[in-house]
This record gives structure tokens, C-alpha cells and sequence, in this order.
């Protein structure tokens, strides 16, 4: 009798495991099911050369799947006296999911869209906080609460999103 339960109990635990595991990991990883959408406003002060550069951007993130995706930003752009706006759209393919909570993906291309009168140098200070090369863009995702995330490029944390 007692060798029937020892066996029981460990074809239990053995089948138990690997179960619970799935189960908490599903639980954790939730959020990065695909499409990941999330809207932010998010206030920038960056440094060009010694001179701010203050953005007031709000941006959607779209996450389709791993094959594709964009990010969409519009807002304004203070570079000293200079007033401008941003309205681009950046285009991703080739994603990939690592470490559970951090996107990575190719940029595919980036697009001028109408009203968009920020230099292109102005914009790469932006785009640096996400990239890690030249075409690579990456992002972490951290679930704060039911809908809110911080997300953060490769160097710090960027800002709160709401997902939708």
C-alpha cells in the first residue's frame, strides 16, 4: 500500500511540475501576446551637442507580430529657439522576443509624414534612444498594472504606456 502511494504521489509530481511551470509562465508572459498596441505621451530633454532639445511626442506602438509592427510619432520639437513638428512613422520587421519581456526588431523604414518639419539629426537623437545600430530597434516591455506598461529602450527607461 504504501508503494502504491510513493508511486502515485511521484508520477503526480513528476506530471505536476512541468504543468505548474507552463502555467506560471503563461501568467507571467501574458502581456506579450501578440498584437501588443500602446499609446503614450511622453515629454523628451535631450542633449544636442550642449544645446536641449525638448519633445513633446505622443507615440503608438504597434506590435502586430514578430513579423511586423511601427511606432507612430507626433508632437512638438523645441531645439533652442527653433519650433518644429514630428510626424513620422517607423516601420519594423524581423522581430524577434527575448528574455521574455524585451522586442527586437529590424527598421524596415522610417517615414516623413505631412506637417513633419524636424531635421533628420534632431529625429536620430530620438530614434538613439530605442536603437541599438543602425537599423536595430529594441524596446522592453514591464507590466505595471491591467493596462498600463513601462517600456524602455536599450539605455533607460522611456515612459508609461496604456494598451489598447
Amino acid at each position: 500500500m504504501i508503494k502504491k502511494t510513493m508511486i502515485c504521489l511521484v508520477v503526480f509530481l513528476v506530471l505536476a511540475t512541468p504543468i505548474s511551470a507552463i502555467v506560471i509562465q503563461n501568467k507571467i508572459n501574458k502581456f506579450n501576446l501578440l498584437p501588443f498596441k500602446c499609446l503614450s505621451f511622453t515629454r523628451y530633454i535631450l542633449n544636442d551637442n550642449g544645446k536641449e532639445v525638448q519633445m513633446n511626442i505622443s507615440q503608438d506602438l504597434r506590435f502586430y507580430s514578430l513579423k511586423s509592427g511601427y511606432l507612430l510619432m507626433r508632437g512638438t520639437v523645441r531645439n533652442g529657439e527653433k519650433n518644429s513638428r514630428i510626424n513620422r512613422s517607423i516601420r519594423f520587421e524581423n522581430g524577434s522576443l527575448t528574455q521574455g519581456k524585451t522586442f527586437a526588431y529590424t527598421i524596415k523604414n522610417i517615414e516623413k509624414l505631412s506637417g513633419d518639419s524636424v531635421d533628420d539629426s534632431i529625429f536620430r537623437l530620438l530614434l538613439d534612444e530605442y536603437t541599438t545600430g543602425k537599423s536595430e530597434f529594441q524596446v522592453d516591455i514591464f507590466k505595471i498594472d491591467n493596462l498600463s506598461y513601462l517600456t524602455g529602450g536599450p539605455y533607460a527607461f522611456i515612459n508609461t504606456c496604456t494598451r489598447y
